[in-house]
This record gives C-alpha cells, sequence and structure tokens, in this order.
C-alpha cells in the first residue's frame, strides 16, 4: 500500500520512536506509555546488545501467543515480529507476519485483481535496467518492506554499479549516524533499528567499501510526533515526509553529489496531494524543494507473499508468461516505458522470482555468489533448546552487527550460515543472551 490509512499512520509514528528507543535517545525512552511490542522488541537490545536477538524474537513471539486480546497493539505484533524474524534467518516467519499485518490494517488482498496484459513487453535484467535508468539521474530512490530482508540482497548487488556510474552518497531511512559510520567502517547496534538486521548492516560494510558517503535523513522523533492540533490524522506523517525530504534536499548544495536513497515502505512516492490533510510524500515534497526529479524504482510491491491471494495481479501475469526464472527483471513495453502498477507515484518496479530455500535458506542469500554456505558449528553444540548460532566479523568488537545468523532447535533441519570470505567468530547464544560455545572460522 503506498497511500498510508490512520494504521499505517500510527505505524510510520511508531517506527519513529522505536527507532530513536532502540538507539537510547532519551527523548522518545521517557515518552510514557510506550507499547509494550515496541519495547519486547527494543531492549533486549539495549540491554544485551548483539547477544539480544534472541530474546527480541522469542520474547515478543511468546507474549503475542499468550494475549489474548491484543487490543491497540494488534497491527504492531505483526509488523515487529515480520520485521524481527529475518534477521534471525525465519524468512518463512515473516512472510507469515506480513500476511498477519495486512489482514490487521484490511489491506485488500490483490490476487483476484485484473491482470495487465503483456503481450509485446519485453524483460530485462533488474541490474542492467537500473543503471540504465539511473545513468543521467542525480538522485535514484528505492524503497523496502521492514518485513523483508530480499530488497537488502538486491540493494548489495546494485550498489556497485551505481558507484561506478558516479553516485557518491547512500541516504538510508534508518540510519543514525553516518560519519561515524564511515569512519568506523561497519554497523554497531546503535547505527541504526533497521540496519540491526545482519543483510542490512552488511550493506552498509559494502557501501563503506565501495566509497559511498553515508548520510542520515531520518526526522526526529519530535518532527513526526502527533499534535493535539492536527486536523488530520495524516498531519504527523506529512510532518515527517516534509522533514525527511528537507534533509536529503541539503544534500545536493554540494553540486558534484549522486545520492541513493533507500527509504522505507510508502516514502519514495511522487504523489501530490489532492486536497489539504491528504499524504503528501516524500519523494513529491523532495521534487517540489529541489527541482530535481528523483528516479523512483520499487522493490515490494512485484514480489511473493505469504499467501497466493495477496499476490500482485502483474506479479502473476509475468509469472505465468514465464518472465520469472531466477533473476529480477523489470518489464518495458514496445516504447521502452517501464511498467509501473502505480503511474505517477513510482517510475518503475522491479519484478523477483520466487524464493527457492537451499539449506534451509533463502537463494539470494547468496548475493550472485558473494556468499558461501557454511556449517561451522559441530552438530554436538546445538542445544535441545532454541539457540542462535551467528557470526562476527573477527576485529569488529562486541557491539557489531553480525555478518549473519539463524535459529537452531529442536524440529528445526539443518541450516546454513551465509557469509562472505573472511574471518569470524562463530558462537551459539541462548534465549539469555549467555554465549554457550564460540570458535574461530575461515572462509575462502
Amino acid at each position: 500500500m503506498f497511500g498510508p490509512s490512520s494504521s499505517w499512520s500510527s505505524l510510520a509514528a511508531i517506527a519513529i520512536g522505536v527507532a530513536a528507543f532502540a538507539s537510547g535517545d532519551e527523548q522518545a525512552v521517557a515518552v510514557p506509555d510506550v507499547p509494550w511490542p515496541v519495547e519486547a522488541a527494543s531492549m533486549p537490545f539495549q540491554e544485551l546488545g548483539n547477544c539480544g536477538y534472541l530474546a527480541a524474537w522469542l520474547g515478543l513471539s511468546e507474549r503475542a501467543a499468550t494475549t489474548p486480546d491484543l487490543g491497540a497493539a494488534a497491527p504492531l505484533v505483526p509488523d515487529f515480529l515480520g520485521t524481527i524474524a529475518p534477521w534471525v534467518g525465519e524468512h518463512a516467519a515473516a512472510l507469515e507476519q506480513r500476511a498477519k499485518l495486512m489482514d490487521v490494517l484490511g489491506t485488500p488482498a490483490r490476487g483476484a485483481g485484473a491482470r495487465p496484459d503483456f503481450a509485446g513487453w519485453r524483460a530485462e535484467p533488474a541490474l542492467d535496467a537500473v543503471l540504465r535508468l539511473a545513468r543521467d539521474r542525480r538522485v535514484v530512490m528505492f524503497d523496502e518492506e521492514h518485513l523483508s530482508s530480499r530488497e537488502r540482497a538486491f540493494m548489495h548487488l546494485v550498489l556497485e554499479g551505481l558507484r561506478e556510474a558516479g553516485f557518491t552518497h547512500l541516504a538510508c531511512e534508518t540510519l543514525a549516524e553516518d560519519r561515524a559510520l564511515n569512519e568506523r567502517g561497519h554497523p554497531v547496534m546503535t547505527s541504526g533499528y533497521y540496519s540491526k538486521d545482519p543483510l542490512y548492516g552488511d550493506l552498509l560494510r559494502r557501501a563503506d567499501a565501495l566509497g559511498f558517503s553515508f548520510a542520515m535523513y531520518e526526522a526526529s522523533p519530535e518532527e513526526a510526533r502527533p499534535r493535539p492540533d492536527d486536523a488530520s490524522p495524516n498531519d504527523a506523517t506529512n510532518r515527517r515526509e516534509v522533514a525527511q525530504a528537507k534533509k536529503l534536499a541539503t544534500m545536493l548544495d554540494d553540486p558534484s553529489a549522486r545520492v541513493v536513497v533507500f527509504a522505507g515502505r510508502h516514502h519514495i512516492s511522487e504523489a501530490k496531494a489532492a486536497a489539504p490533510g491528504d499524504w503528501t510524500p516524500m519523494a513529491g515534497v523532495f521534487a517540489e524543494l529541489t527541482g530535481v526529479d528523483p528516479l523512483t524504482i520499487d522493490l515490494i510491491v512485484l514480489t511473493e507473499r505469504g499467501r497466493a491471494i495477496d499476490d500482485h495481479p502483474a506479479w502473476l501475469e509475468a509469472h505465468d508468461e514465464g518472465f520469472l526464472t531466477d533473476h529480477p527483471v523489470m518489464l518495458f513495453d514496445a516504447a521502452g516505458a517501464p511498467y509501473t502498477a502505480l503511474p505517477g507515484m513510482i517510475d518503475a518496479m522491479v519484478f523477483f522470482p520466487r524464493t527457492r530455500i537451499v539449506d534451509g535458506r533463502p537463494d539470494w542469500l547468496e548475493l550472485g555468489g558473494l556468499r558461501k554456505r557454511v556449517w561451522p558449528v559441530p552438530e554436538s553444540v546445538v542445544a535441545d533448546d532454541v539457540v542462535l548460532m551467528q557470526a562476527i566479523v573477527a576485529g569488529e568488537g562486541d557491539d557489531a552487527v553480525p555478518m549473519d545468523q539463524v535459529v537452531l532447535g529442536p524440529g528445526k533441519a539443518r541450516v546454513a550460515l551465509m557469509l562472505r570470505s573472511g574471518e569470524y567468530l562463530v558462537r551459539v547464544v541462548d534465549r539469555k543472551g549467555v554465549v554457550m560455545w564460540e570458535q574461530s572460522a575461515s572462509v575462502e
């Protein structure tokens, strides 16, 4: 969904608070009546650092399962469970929670909708298409679904080409730091909220190694907080959109800057408000402020869902026409225009093929051959209880975002870690954050 209902607006406001809350922002922490899903999804990281992932996942899961009436927390539970699920390697659970969130918010299933006619259209590898479309642009914006790591995997593949094409800055919605991140060269647990995802964290490592300069642009909690005199449920969301757009606009004061923006959900829409109080998304505000037309590329609409009924009609048609094989594509009509399900809002959309699971992990975690499947923990170490196997890059320190991690335990099949070449500290952590086993490992 790109036009937020009041429920989406509420989630957007909560997102500001949880990002600051999880990073230890005193202003956010001091806000009374923090919803319990926010606290359950955040406090383990404050208390246990990068040993807190399993505590957050299990704590939120178990409380949700034993709470008969979720009440106002109903949309927050699947949102945060679905957000954390990819962080601990639970791809199927993330898809399941996304479907539950759609149900809670009343998002209509798309599978029964009319399909477009793709006769005469051609498919082009998405990586090639993005670089071609971005060649003469100063700003290119991508979106991601927070309940997914797949878009982050795609960004791993596209960043190198964008850097070679002359893009200089990477602006990520989640970032709580920029210069310090560049100086350090790797993310820590307070670098951002969504960057706690190992795949997102490693995206920041790669961006730094490629020579990108990081840029924060998120609104502050105060800028996005609802106010007593708000005339519309969208007012707080719109203040957030404007604050984001203004911060991105300042980056263009440097005439040599070319910016890649990686935003959450609907923010890259270029829709214009039809009436006062309507939603005014960040990309549209940015274009009006700067006079720069950003290339907006959606990564979240045309991908698989947890239920067939939720699959987008265009995705189904592309799948049935044989366009979706083993790599992401864009579709172009006879005139060379890219397909978009949201004309006037989004310039182009990437179609993703259905995920294949290999050794318990999604195939796209291979990152085009950059990562390898590794089983560094002896079978004898795996406990009878649920534990987390994680790999920390050697030398990055106790607060580094892991390179990868997966949940192990009773009834779970053997799964592999997906690691780049390098040196690691591999360890097994229990639900209390206690390191049960650790050992150095080298990946060729």
